[in-house]
């Protein structure tokens, strides 16, 4: 055994529920769409402006957006209005609407605004940024209920060296290709602790199951559960609470895992927002049929994780983080300590498709001398992993084939997509790298 299935085990179940839970989005919107238009010489836009162009509907959104900045927010409230009169499917400025209703105390009518919204064909990104609305200020409708919300994904898969596809991990496999057979869910059920719904409390759990053809040493099972309360502090998001994680590998118990999270969330303006996130958690290692050294990897881990999310307009969403880890181990050969960086960008071409593209690097220095190295020193590995992916509803799908609308299938998307993952060691002959599609039915409920 060369490294650890738990490098890749708690990350790649974090990932996998952020993606599937938010529809292949991280984090939230804030606002509508940045405006098309600007003059050229940057000058302030004046009402004759807008009396001389009733029609330019960008020149309109510039100016509503001009004066809620300028702190005139019934004016800015009034050019929407009159926009959403003469185009009433300008989702991303009804959005902004609501939001300056609310800021002028009139939830109700903010609250009027947000419910024309359901039903419409939003992007992801405008989805997330009604549910935050919602969250905000719609406390007697939404925020005060119980919700659930969940995805689960079927998916095929092929790895050019499917030994190693699932982490850092040689098993048996090493170089050979193989293709596998996967199951992705995710479910987060909450419930509010107040009228308002200010505060509440949620229960998520998410599972991951892999099959392969040959390489059976390959096939894992994880499964996550969190739980904790969320709520506000100010326009701080606050959460907070415990997290288990359990992992198979081969059909037999690899790692148990205990620990829990806490973690801060705000605006930084209209379209970027900060997170901090950490966890603390006891890992307890076991033996496999095919392992000697598993037992000592045992011990406490610690992440700390810093985020950004922007979205500049409502079809692109761009998250970036930086963790630290530290892993301590009974063995000093297998803890380690060091820094991981994610990047993800995603294009979403209308409500109904979408590209994303995303990447990790980790660097990852170990404490004490290896037993593989001559003469003796710490094992360093620098890891990465990178995938693409497109994905479309299958409704739209089918119309664009000229099958007419299908309904039932509207929650169902289809997503194909590249991966590759590669790492570097100074242990001779414990670098590898894989190459990998695969294809996944994803459904929304």
């Amino acid at each position: 055994m060369k490294h650890t299935l738990l490098i890749e085990a708690t990350n790649m179940r974090r990932a996998v529920a952020a993606l599937l839970l938010s529809g292949s989005y991280v984090g939230l919107a804030f606002v509508a769409a940045q405006t098309a238009h600007a003059a050229d010489n940057n000058a302030p836009i004046t009402f004759e402006d807008i009396y001389q162009n009733p029609d330019d509907q960008n020149l309109n959104l510039a100016y509503a957006r001009q004066q809620a900045a300028a702190g005139d927010l019934s004016t800015a409230a009034a050019a929407l209005e009159r926009m959403l009169f003469a185009q009433p499917n300008w989702d991303s400025a009804r959005l902004f609407y609501a939001l300056t209703l609310y800021q002028l105390d009139d939830r109700q009518a903010a609250v009027r605004e947000l419910n024309l919204l359901e039903g419409r064909p939003l992007t992801p990104a405008q989805r997330r940024q009604l549910n935050r609305y919602q969250d905000d200020f719609d406390g007697e409708k939404e925020s005060a209920t119980p919700r659930f919300e969940g995805r689960v994904a079927i998916g095929a898969r092929y790895d050019d060296n499917a030994g190693n596809a699932i982490g850092d991990v040689v098993f048996g496999g090493r170089d050979k290709g193989d293709s596998s057979a996967t199951l992705q869910a995710v479910g987060r059920y909450s419930l509010p602790l107040s009228d308002t719904g200010n505060s509440r409390l949620y229960v998520r759990g998410d599972a991951q199951i892999r099959r392969h053809e040959t390489v059976s040493d390959a096939d894992f099972d994880i499964y996550g559960l969190e739980a904790g309360i969320e709520g506000r502090i100010g326009s701080i998001k606050v959460s907070a609470g415990p997290e288990l994680l359990t992992v198979n590998v081969s059909g037999e118990s690899y790692l148990d895992q205990i620990g829990g999270f806490a973690a801060v969330s705000a605006a930084l303006s209209e379209s970027l927002i900060w997170s901090l996130r950490g966890e603390y958690a006891d890992q307890d290692f076991k033996e496999l049929n095919f392992t000697t050294n598993e037992v000592n990897r045992s011990g406490d881990k610690l992440v700390l994780d810093a985020g950004l999310e922007y979205t500049p307009t409502d079809s692109v969403l761009m998250v970036f983080n930086l963790a630290y880890e530290d892993k301590e181990a009974v063995d000093d050969s297998l803890a380690y300590d060091g820094f991981r960086a994610r990047a993800q960008a995603v294009y979403a071409f209308n409500a109904d498709s979408y590209i994303r593209a995303s990447g990790e690097y980790r660097d990852i220095k170990y404490d004490g001398n290896s037993i593989f190295l001559f003469p003796a020193e710490p094992r360093a590995d620098e890891n990465f992993k990178g995938r693409l992916a497109t994905g479309i509803k299958a409704n739209r799908l089918f119309e664009s084939f000229g099958m007419g609308p299908r309904r039932l299938l509207e929650p169902v998307t289809f997503e194909i997509a590249g991966n590759y993952i590669e790492r570097k060691t100074n242990i001779p002959g414990s670098g590898f790298d894989n190459l990998g599609g695969e294809f996944k039915i994803l459904l929304d409920f």
